[in-house]
This record gives C-alpha cells, structure tokens and sequence, in this order.
C-alpha cells in the first residue's frame, strides 16, 4: 500500500493530517470521518482532475496479537451502516483480517464480526506464510485499488454488490415491516409511513453518544412518558405513549419536526403500535428482522435514509429517484468544495426528499470551516447558513415535509448530543426554504423572490404539463425564437410536452448573472430525439453550455429497481453563449458504476463537441454515445444519401405503392367516450348521430375477424406459423393503418433491431394478415420490387449501425424497438455502392457490432470488460494506429511492448529505432509509473490512458484490457495523437 519512495502513494495517515494543509479538501473531510472511527490510515483512490474516493480503513494493531472480537463485530456495524468506505483492513502481528462493508454482520443469537478475508502473516510482515496468503497480499495490494483492477476483475470483486448494502438491505426490511404494519391493520399507509421517519429521527436521537458517554436524551428520559421505559422502543409498546412523546418533542425542539395533526394524534393515541416496537426491536417472531440490532441509525448518513423514504412513496409517474452516488458526483462538479463562497442561494426546483439540499448544505458547512480557520461553526451560524441559503419546492407535501426532516437531521449531525437537547430550536423552513407547491405556481406567484446562485436537481420526467406548468409554457414559447436561413422568425415548440426542459428554461431565469443550472434530463428529448433540435438550438443560441454528463449507457444500474431510465445532467451558465467547445461526457458501464463504487471515467469518455457541431448538427450526440468522431464521419457520410422514405415516396406516386404501420387497439379514453355516448344516444338525434359516427371511427370490418400476424411471431429467422392467429378478436380500435397495407403482396417490417442477429426483421408475404403498429408494413403489385427491398433488409447490420447512431428511441429509451420514421430515415440509395465502406469504416463499424453493443448490454460482464488483451488483439491495434499516421509520418513503426500485472506500455517510434529498456518485469509496473511521473508529473494512478512523448517515441500507456485495445480505439488514438503532433510543429 505505501508504494515506492518515489511515487505517490493513496496511503494517508489519519492523526498526521488534522488540518486540510497540503492535501484536497475531499480527502480532509473524508479524514475526519474516519477519525470518527478511529481509523489509522485510509487509502484513496486518485484521479486527474477529479475528486479522490476513499477506497479502504486501515487500523493498525501490529503491536498486539489479536484484536477484541466485540470491538470488531462494533466496528463492523457501524462502517457498513455508515456506506463511507467499501472495506477496511485491520493489522495485527499475526494477520490481516480484511472486511466488506458492502457485507453485513453476521446473524445469530448475537451479532459477530464477519470478515472477507484473513491473511496469515508469517515474523516478517511483508511475507505470507502460505501460497493463499500470497495470492491475497498481490489481490489487496494498494496498486490494484489505484488501476481498479480490485474492483473490476480480482476473485473478489464479485462479493462486493451494491445489492448487499445497508442502503438495499434496510429498504427491504422497512418496506416489509411497512407492509406487515398496515396489513395488520397497525396503521393506514399514510400514517404507517410517517411514524416509520419519525421512529428514524426518534432513534438517531437515541443513539447519538459521544466519546465521553453523552447522549441527547436525559437520563430516563422515556420513563416521562410510558411507565418503566428506558428505550424508545418501550414507549411503542404502551398505548397512547408515542402521541405525548411527538407532543413533548414538538414543543422542546419547535420548527414543526415532530407536530402532528389531530387526525394522525387520533390514530396513534388510540392504536396498539407494539408491532412498531417489535419490528424496530428486532423481536418479531419468525420474521428475520434485525434493524437495531444489524444497523447503527447513528452513523446512517442523512441522505440515505432520505432515499429509503423517498422509495417508500412507491414510483410516481415521470419520478426517478436519484442514487447518493450520482447526487455527490453532480455536486463535486457544480458546488465544488474549493470555493470558500458561504452567501451562496441554493434551489432544488423538485426536491423530492432533499438529497440534493443535504448535500449542497453540508458543502456550505465545509466552505465555512474553510474560511474560519477550520473552526466548527456555532448553533446559530448552522442555522443561518440553512436559513439563508438552501430552497427547495416540491409538489407532493409527503417529500416537502421529508426534505425538512433531512435537513433538520443535517444540522443534527454537526451537534454535539448535549448540545441538541440543550440548544437546538429549528427553524420553520416551512415558511420560505422549502415549499409545498408547484414549481411554476411558486414562480407565477413570486414565492421565489430570491435570485440563485445554483439550481440543482432531478425534475419530473412526465411528457405531461401541470396546469402552472401550461401557463409557463404559453409565456415562455412566445420568446423562444429562431431565426431561418431566410431572416423569418420560427416559434420553437416545447419538445413533447416535456416538462423537465420546461423546468430547465425556468430555472435559468431564476439564477443570478452567471449562475449555474445543473439539472437531470431524460437524454432522449434533451439529446437525441430529433424534435428536440431546434429546442437544444435555442439554449445554445441563448446560453452558455460548458457541459452535459450523459448516463444513457448506464441507465440499467443508475436507478436500480426505479426501472430504466436514459438520463443526463446539462450544466447551463445564466450567461450570453461563448460559443466555444461543449464537453459531452458519455458515462461507460463499469463495475464500479454497477455497484455503485464511485463514477470511473477514462479518456474516451470525453468528447469535446465544436460550438458549431454542437448548434446545427443533431447526429452528433448519438455518435459520441457510439464513440466519437470516427462514427460521425460514417454517419454523417450515409445521412447525405437518398432514404429509404425518399424511395418510399416516389413508388407512391409512380406505382401507387401504399405503406404504413399497423393498427393499435382502442385505448381506454376512446372505450370511455364511445360508452358515454352509447348511453345518451337515445336522447336527441344528434347523440344517436354522434354515436353512430364514434361507432364507425373505432370499428374497421377490414381488421376484425382476419387473420393476424402476432408480434412476437415475427422474428430474423421468420414467421412462426404455429403461432398465427386465424381471426382478430378486436372490435375497436385507436388507430388503423392503410387498409391496403394488409394485402398480398406486401412486405412485413418490424420496427425493431434484434439483439441475436443485430438485424431488421423483415419478410414478403403472399396472402393477407392484419399486423399491430409495431411492423411497418408495405403493399404493392410488383412482387419483385418487393423482394428486391426484403434483400436488401436480410442481415443488414450497417442498417442497424445507422439506426443506432441515428434513431432517438434506438439503444436509449426502449433499446431495440424502433420507430416507423427511423426505417424511412435509412440510406437507401439507388447504387448500393455507395454504401459500401472503406477500410476504416469497416473496422470501426466491425468492433461496435462485435464488442460494444454487447458491451452496452452487459457493462462489466462484457467479453470486452473482462476479457485481457491478446498478442494477436496488439498486433491489429499497432498495424490499424500506424496505417493512419502513415499517411503523414511515413517512418512510424512499433517497438516491443512491455505488459504488467494491469497495464500495456506500447511504444512507437518514427524514424531510426531507439533503444527502449525497462526494468526487468518483476518491477515492470513500477518502472511505468515511474516513466509517467518523471516525464508528467501525475502518477498513473490518477490516469487510467496515457500518450507520453519522449523524443522520437510515442507511449501508449493503458490497461490491458481488451476495451483499450480495439482496432477502432486505435483509429481513435492515431487521430488524437495526430492532433497533438501537430500543436507540437510536426
């Protein structure tokens, strides 16, 4: 762990490192936490330009034999609880006992320390005493946290799920005890979920001691109200107890915290809530809860138990909650904790339970400490810092109440215990800080009398206005302009009714001059849906844009059981547009993303879009989702052809071919509006007239009673017959097609790309059958014409490359199925050769099928992911990298490659070749960190992609993973390599 004495090491001493001097301020904060834990060492992992993350606690007992078991079952609770580290070490002279803090305690009558694994040592602590041993001291080496190789690829890495978490485990243990509670009748489910937060609070309080033994709560304290209570848990268990408790409480602390009204007073005083006390107790029988017993509430962080409450709401429509992780990293980019600014206005526009406030408000803390000489601020200046600067807005009064509690706990944890009971008055932050309203009401009605210095947040995803929302919208489109190639002024229209980029727009105006807006976006319309365009023109054209984060390749992990959502964060500065380069990050699936480690990001994550790329061209988005330029080149090539639509259109009208998609069965408003009228139809003529036509609207004799192709039965492989149904049951029906469409001769298409064949399934068919909307289908007289489309669509996978570098729908929201605009958007020229490809273009579009789809699909599992690279995968790779730079630097060559434990060290020259010595391989690894410090000054550690130039020489310098080696990552390289060349003078 402590490296070599010329390198850099993540290893840092806790006691040595008391003051924030010489180190970041996350890594002095992330030291005070462990000095909470009496840690005595923590290792982090670096990154260039990125905050570090803590990665291990190290406590180092090598002066004694052995170490108290109950201490180290103590410790074991309280660091998986807290979620502040993935593990932690503890050293003794005779061994190294190794813990997952992802892996709880182990059960039993009584909880027992559980650890990952134990190394052996022998009298010499460097050496291991046994083969195991040794393998395990090379596993936790601290190179292998640096790399992330611990984390990606060692026997370990497996055992370490996010779904083992506190933050998991506790949710599905609070949602069954909810659910047990309110099928026994407890409580009803809004007051079941309530007294759950408040039980939370009530216990946090309990549990906080500090190191002299003090707690909040007075000595029999509980007695006051329930006779003989000596726990909290005890006045549950007594009827009508936890109502005077609440009251009590109410008044001690004010702020509205603990009020109850007489509704929810009547239920709790007049119910039996023992079951409360037996489930947070941990005492119900033959039901394995342990929530006391396994969880220390005293070190569960603030924002945690906000999203398990924020979960308990159940999914509402366009809500996504969002995961701490990804709540911290927006944070470090836009609050960074650097700045010593503390009169500094923070608005959450939808605050859901406040994840974002809690944090944007302990960052204020931070900031204070910082500019007062890392004093810790006084009770009244925690007040004010949260009075003044953190507002928040959000719709349904359940999440508005909870963002209180969050942040009331925030303030809480900056306290001594005696000071809470002693000191602590809250604010009401009812009035003015957080308000339960909407958003765009609250605007309307200047409750938002406050110009911001940064709105943060995670608004709805709902293609769905509010009726403030509509009134805003009204307003806001009569301004949103564009002008035309020929000076006439275009009204742009709000995407898709999409009130998240509603939300976006009205939060700018809310900022200060200058002020940044860093708000979650669906990527769809934000980026890729093509009605977007002139709407993503308009913000550019307006303000200035310095970044968008896009998570779509990791929506299958970001948002866990919240389902699949394709999100990105856009960074928009309340200032005139600078027209300069955008920075498009596009967030890759690792392990550490799926688990939630920490967000990894390597060099081709980065894409730095031209302001004018950016404003007139929306093929450039997806690319970058794909890879970067090389995939725009190809796309925007085969985007200039003649489509498919255009080929489409012209048979139209010369052959009177027909074409459309098929029918959609009657949804519920039209069953509902048909039934009204068929009831009032007796009443007047025209009510029977207005019947018979909504009658005739939704029937169609053309589809009902045929014989119909089902989708699923439609595959690349062909129609199932088996599985043909010979006659439609529908009788109404929302949307019909061209009735032509189910004629013979037609083609069949369905709107999708299968994941098998990476191909379009498509089929001529010889007798009628009637299709749902999902296939497109096509009806014309000239069977060969037919055919001659359907070979042209069998096992087209550069159609398929197109579709997912082109369609909005494609690998995003839903990631196979397709629209019936995306297949008329194809390149179909009348020369297929024009869609043919050069050499280059067929590498690139050759790894994307072969590597990175399956890598968009499985992430960390992918053969890419997992998979090192080989001799011959090298050999590719340097012939694809010289024959580009060849074609300016004829004399380039590769030399001999050195391989490491986790890297490649690939060196090529131009001109004569020099002479390339590296220490010998047991040192290799070394030697390449060495390499990169003396010549950059960074160590590797905080680079996962190195170009070094020395003298006539290029390094690559990469993990040796398969991903790094492509042949299309290659063409990459050389285009990058050329580019610094060039600024350079060659």
């Amino acid at each position: 762990m402590l490296g070599n004495s010329e390198g850099a090491s993540g290893l840092v001493p806790v006691d040595k490192n008391d003051s924030p001097d010489g180190i970041s301020p996350e890594e002095f904060l992330a030291l005070e936490n462990a000095r909470k834990y009496k840690a005595h060492y923590v290792y982090f992992r670096r990154f260039e330009n990125r905050p570090s993350v803590p990665q291990v606690y190290l406590y180092d007992y090598t002066n004694d034999l052995g170490v108290d078991e109950a201490y180290l079952t103590d410790l074991h609770r309280q660091l998986y609880s807290s979620g502040l580290v993935p593990m932690f070490f503890v050293f003794t002279k005779q061994d190294v006992r190794i813990f997952n803090c992802f892996e709880q305690p182990a059960e039993g009558k009584k909880l027992k320390y559980k650890p990952l694994t134990t190394i052996r040592l022998a009298a010499n602590l460097s050496e291991a005493i046994d083969t195991q041993s040794a393998e395990d001291f090379k596993a936790f080496s601290g190179r292998s946290f640096d790399n992330g190789t611990f984390w990606e690829s060692s026997k370990y890495s497996p055992q370490f799920k996010f779904s083992n978490g506190a933050y998991e485990k506790l949710l599905t243990e609070l949602k069954q005890a909810l659910k047990d509670i309110i099928d026994k009748n407890v409580l009803p489910a809004n007051f079941a979920h309530r007294i759950m937060v408040l039980s939370i609070l009530i216990k946090y309080l309990e549990e906080r001691e500090d190191e002299n033994g003090n707690k909040v709560f007075p000595k029999d304290f509980f007695s006051n109200f329930a006779d003989k209570a000596t726990r909290f848990t005890d006045v549950l268990n007594t009827k009508g107890a936890f109502a005077k408790l609440l009251d009590y409480l109410a008044r001690h602390f004010n702020g509205g915290i603990f009020q109850i009204d007489e509704e929810e007073r009547e239920a709790i005083t007049n119910r039996d809530l023992s079951r409360f006390g037996q489930f947070l107790q941990g005492e119900t029988e033959g039901i394995q809860f342990v929530f006391w017993r396994l969880y220390s509430f005293n070190d569960l962080p603030v924002e945690l138990i906000s999203n398990i409450y924020e979960e308990f709401l159940g999914k509402q429509p366009g809500v996504v909650y969002t995961p701490p992780y990804l709540v911290n990293f927006l944070l470090d980019e836009a609050l960074p904790l650097t700045n010593e600014e503390t009169d500094f206005k923070i608005l959450d526009p939808a605050c859901g339970s406040g994840v974002f406030l809690v944090g944007a408000y302990r960052r204020l803390i931070y900031r204070w400490r910082k500019k007062n000489g890392w004093d810790y601020p006084s009770l009244e200046t925690l007040k004010k810092l949260l009075r003044d600067n953190i507002y928040g807005v959000e719709l349904k009064k359940e999440a508005a109440e909870l963002t209180i509690f969050s942040l009331s706990l925030a303030l809480c944890d900056e306290l001594a215990p005696l000071q809470i009971w002693k000191d602590l008055r809250f604010d009401d932050l009812h009035k003015e800080n957080i308000l339960h309203d909407d958003f765009f009401a609250a605007v309307k009605d200047q409750k938002l009398n406050k110009t911001f210095d940064l709105i943060i947040g995670n608004p709805p995803f709902e293609a769905k206005l509010t009726p403030a929302a509509a009134q805003s919208e009204a307003i806001r489109s009569k301004s949103r302009l564009l002008i035309d190639d020929k000076d006439k002024e275009i009204q742009v229209a709000l995407p898709d009714n999409q009130i998240s980029l509603l939300f976006l727009e009205e939060s700018i105006d809310l900022c200060k001059e200058e002020g940044l807006v860093c708000l979650i976006q669906p990527s769809g319309p934000l980026l890729y849906n093509n009605s977007s365009f002139q709407f993503r023109q308009v913000m550019l054209k307006k303000y200035n844009v310095p970044q968008i984060i896009d998570f779509t390749h990791i929506s299958r992990v970001l948002f866990g059981k919240n389902g699949d959502v394709a999100t990105a964060a856009i960074f928009v500065k309340n200032e005139p547009s600078k027209s300069k380069p955008l920075l498009h990050i596009t967030v890759r699936r690792t392990k550490p993303h799926k688990e939630k480690l920490y967000f990894e990001l390597d060099t081709y994550d980065f894409h730095y879009v031209p302001f004018g790329l950016a404003y007139s061209d929306p093929l450039i988005w997806k690319a970058n989702f794909l890879g970067g330029n090389r995939h725009h080149q190809i796309i925007k090539r085969l985007s200039g052809l003649p489509t498919f639509g255009d080929f489409l259109n012209e048979q139209s009208k010369l052959n009177n071919w027909v074409y459309s998609e098929g029918f959609t069965v009657a949804i519920k408003s039209d069953l509902l509006k048909l039934k009204k009228l068929e009831k009032d139809r007796h009443n007047s003529v025209q009510s029977q007239s207005a019947y018979e036509k909504e009658l005739k609207r939704l029937s169609a004799d053309f589809l009902t009673q045929k014989k119909h192709l089902p989708v699923e039965a439609f595959t690349s492989t062909g129609i199932k017959e088996s599985e043909i149904d010979e006659s439609l049951e529908e009788y109404f029906f929302h949307s019909k097609g061209n009735p032509k469409v189910y004629l013979s001769p037609h083609l069949l298409i369905k709107e999708v790309v299968e994941n098998a064949s990476f191909s379009i399934p498509v089929k001529y068919l010889n007798e009628d059958i009637v299709f749902k909307n999902s296939i497109f289908g096509i009806h014309a007289s000239d069977k060969s014409e037919l055919l001659k489309i359907q070979e042209r669509f069998v096992n087209n996978q550069l159609f398929s490359y197109y579709l997912a570098g082109t369609s909005g729908r494609f690998m995003v929201n839903k990631s196979s199925s397709l629209l019936a605009k995306d297949l008329k958007n194809l390149p179909y020229p009348k020369d297929e050769r024009e869609l043919w490809l050069n050499e280059s273009e067929e590498i690139v579009v050759r790894d994307f099928i072969e590597y990175l789809l399956e890598f968009r699909r499985n992430g960390e599992k992918s053969k890419i992911a997992i998979s090192d690279v080989t001799a011959q995968n090298l050999l590719d790779f340097s012939n694809s990298f010289c024959s580009v730079l060849r074609s300016v630097f004829k004399t380039i060559n590769p030399g001999e490659y050195l391989e490491t434990d986790s890297y490649i060290c690939f060196p090529f020259y131009f001109g004569e070749k020099p002479i390339i010595e590296f220490e010998d391989q047991d040192q290799a690894e070394k030697a390449i960190e060495t390499l990169v410090e003396k010549n950059l000054g960074i160590s590797l550690r905080t680079v996962r992609i190195v170009r070094l130039y020395e003298g006539n020489v290029v390094y690559l310098i990469k993990p040796k993973k398969l991903r790094y080696w492509l042949r299309s990552i290659a063409l990459r390289d050389a285009d990058e390599t050329f580019s610094d060349l060039r600024k350079q003078g060659y």
